[in-house]
């Protein structure tokens, strides 16, 4: 099943969002270790103990800091393949040039970075030697700076081995088993249907099931009404959602809308009204009884007189569920 552009652009989207959230956890960490760090200079030099203990804490929380910043590190790069894939099948190609540290890498390396002015603060608190202190740090942050890099290789190996698939799955609409006997509704079982249904039209066949809907999974059709409302009608699933059928009446109405790939076809022995645009200027047809076709991108809004059998079918890789769109007239 391929995927169309617009469901490719939401689920970059997605991408992004999840990018940004992963972010926003991280600074969220940073924030924790910070104020930790600060802790130090607050409490008076004399309470040694307390010192160790705050800078052995701080550790602790930057080692979990690093190791959240090395998940989402590779969590960023896996959804940067994933919205390039997507880019490509929209047909957007750009050139991009790898930074000699990315971003994510910088988040890894503030982390080590507070480590080693933890670490070098705790061989001054031991030794009272700063030459050692300083050493301590220098040797920490520069086995920081060589990890980063070391993680960078990795992790960039590691993605890009990976083979990013961007093509809609078939395996849910091939789980759906259609019925192996024929279907039957009776005529006057829809008419009283849609008598409890008000202004809404009658779905037989669809892409969904809702709450009020069951599969039609015997021969014939039926409904159930409680407190005059339809609470259990029998729908055909059809999962593919390139073909819809529907029954309406003079009660069911409708928005003025358009449709982008779907042809919707009216049938009826009632007659049928239909007000239209043509190069913006709006229009009226009426038949007594027979067929109205209304072919994909004619912006319209149909009246109906009595029962009539709807047929919606999509072209191209539409669906009729989201092939609509409102027009304000």
């Amino acid at each position: 099943m391929k995927l169309r552009n617009e469901d490719l652009i939401e689920y970059i989207k997605i991408q992004w969002a999840d990018i940004h959230h992963s972010r926003n956890q991280e600074w969220k960490a940073i924030a924790i270790i910070i104020g930790i760090f600060y802790a130090i200079f607050k409490i008076d030099i004399q309470h040694i103990n307390l010192h160790i203990a705050i800078a052995i804490l701080g550790l602790i929380a930057c080692g979990m800091g690093v190791y959240i910043s090395l998940m989402h590190w590779f969590i960023f790069y896996n959804k940067i393949q994933i919205i390039r894939a997507c880019e490509e099948k929209l047909g957007i190609c750009p050139k991009f040039y790898r930074a000699f540290l990315p971003v994510q890498g910088l988040m890894v390396l503030l982390h080590l970075f507070i480590a080693s002015i933890l670490g070098g603060w705790l061989v001054w608190l031991f030794s009272k030697n700063m030459q050692f202190s300083f050493l301590a740090f220098s040797v920490l942050f520069g086995l920081s700076i060589s990890g980063c890099f070391f993680a960078k290789s990795k992790v960039q190996k590691t993605i890009e081995k990976l083979d990013i698939n961007i093509e809609g799955s078939d395996q849910a609409e091939k789980q759906i088993s259609f019925p192996d006997f024929p279907l039957i509704a009776e005529l006057n079982d829809l008419t009283d249907c849609l008598f409890h249904m008000g202004e809404r039209p009658l779905k037989l066949i669809a892409g969904k099931i809702f709450s009020n809907e069951s599969e039609w999974d015997v021969a014939k059709w039926s409904f159930k009404v409680e407190d005059k409302a339809v609470i259990d009608k029998k729908l055909l699933l059809n999962p593919a959602d390139k073909f819809e059928f529907s029954v309406a009446n003079e009660n069911s109405r409708q928005d003025f809308h358009v449709h982008k790939d779907l042809f919707e076809i009216y049938v009826s022995h009632s007659r049928i009204d239909i007000t239209y645009l043509e190069k913006g200027n709006k229009k009226n047809l009426s038949l007594s009884k027979g067929v109205l076709i209304v072919p994909p991108g004619v912006p319209h809004q149909v009246k109906l007189y009595g029962l009539t059998f709807v047929f919606q079918t999509v072209q191209n890789e539409g669906k009729v569920e989201t092939d609509k769109e409102i027009v304000v007239t």
